[in-house]
């Protein structure tokens, strides 16, 4: 029997341009040192996953991120966000919240954007 896919949630924030990464998604993806957040061809979901430094996306997780209760991790991109927002016809002033789950298969969490 599969175990239950773990639920995951992320913050698109429209007037912020922003994605706020919530503190189980990086314990999902086992506390890497670099995240990238990637985009479909559809630009209809996105998946965020381990990457290098090197890589062209890459955005660093907080240092000592697991123990810091208080600590934030947003990502800021204007293109990015209005991008997404447009192709999924979402409210560009808003914050809507992304409910997604993590894939072991891909080691990564992955968010549907047009189901909103």
């Amino acid at each position: 029997m599969n175990p239950e896919p773990k639920k995951l949630s992320i913050s698109v924030m429209g007037a912020e341009h922003g994605i706020l990464v919530g503190r189980k998604i990086v314990e999902a993806l086992g506390y890497p040192a670099y995240i990238c957040i990637l985009k479909s061809e559809d630009k209809q979901s996105i998946a965020i996953t381990p990457c290098s430094r090197k890589h062209v996306l890459s955005f660093k997780v907080p240092d000592n991120y697991a123990e810091q209760r208080n600590a934030k991790f947003r990502i800021y991109s204007h293109a990015f966000i209005e991008e997404l927002l447009i192709a999924n016809d979402l409210e560009p002033a808003k914050t809507h919240r992304v409910i997604g789950e993590y894939s072991e298969e891909h080691n990564a969490a992955i968010f549907p954007l047009k189901v909103l």
